[in-house]
């Protein structure tokens, strides 16, 4: 590439020596511009410069400048790898749209009567399984099992033909006996 006099990276590693790498970067959460107040969507795709900043301990932090598309004022963000997040900069505020878990009953709850621990999903209405039912639950009515009931004795009949001793003439070739044209007993010559 020296005779040719271009980087693998082609345009890319315009600023490689420079420590910045120009890479293709996807907006982690939703945000507000600060230069023209627009909101910019989480999935918007920028051109950014990743440039190294710094150690959290052996993992490395990175940090991206990409321009709004909406105007002229630049956005840094780089990585917080102690609560793996993103952290803006600046050139922009984080629009606060994060949730706690069990404001959402997203995790297990200890019922303060019998201090077992009851799923979501008991609060809600679902049956729940028991220490002993969990070992052999019922079938759902139109389940598979059902199905598979239904069609085994339409199965055990078309494989049996009265008379034949539970064999049909057929069954040889499903269980590899003779093909057609050929003799089922062998000739000796």
């Amino acid at each position: 590439n020296r005779y040719h006099n271009s980087h693998p990276l082609r345009e890319r590693a315009r600023k490689l020596s420079q420590g910045i790498l120009i890479i293709r970067f996807e907006m982690p959460y939703n945000i507000w511009c600060d230069g023209c107040k627009n909101h910019i969507g989480m999935g918007v795709r920028y051109n950014a410069e990743k440039k190294k900043v710094g150690n959290y301990y052996t993992t490395p932090i990175y940090r991206f400048r990409m321009k709004c598309h909406l105007c002229v004022n630049y956005i840094e963000m780089q990585t917080d790898p102690a609560n793996c997040d993103y952290v803006i900069v600046s050139g922009a505020q984080r629009k606060e749209e994060r949730w706690d878990m069990a404001d959402n009953e997203q995790v297990l709850t200890t019922e303060a009567g019998d201090g077992r621990h009851v799923p979501a999903g008991a609060r809600r209405g679902r049956p729940q399984h028991t220490q002993e039912g969990a070992a052999h639950p019922e079938p759902h009515p139109g389940g598979p099992e059902r199905l598979e009931g239904r069609l085994r004795p339409q199965q055990h009949a078309a494989e049996k033909v009265p008379g034949e001793g539970g064999s049909s003439p057929g069954s040889e070739r499903m269980h590899g006996g003779p093909r057609p044209g050929s003799s089922p007993h062998p000739t000796t010559s």
